[in-house]
């Protein structure tokens, strides 16, 4: 969960900073990214409710959520071609 959590952190400044610099539209960066990731408990998280007890892995959940939920990014199982 950490790594999709670190990946979606640098995608969201990744667009921004091309945002700021009025260069987005040049580099093509679509509005949806695809994320792939072998672990299917980690794709499932990013879809369902909070995971209770555990605060510093419900924090990361919450990023990725919002995010998928927004449809900034898109996780696919690369495993099972979902």
């Amino acid at each position: 969960m950490y790594a999709i959590d670190e990946c979606v952190r640098f995608l969201l400044d990744l667009s921004q900073i091309l945002e700021f610099l009025v260069v987005k539209d040049v580099f093509l960066m679509p509005t949806t990214n695809n994320m792939y990731n072998d672990n299917q408990v980690c794709i499932q998280w990013s879809k369902h409710s909070p995971t209770k007890g555990l605060h510093h892995i419900q924090v990361w959940e919450d990023h990725v959520r919002e995010n998928v939920v927004s449809h900034f990014v898109t996780l696919h199982n690369m495993l099972m071609g979902k």
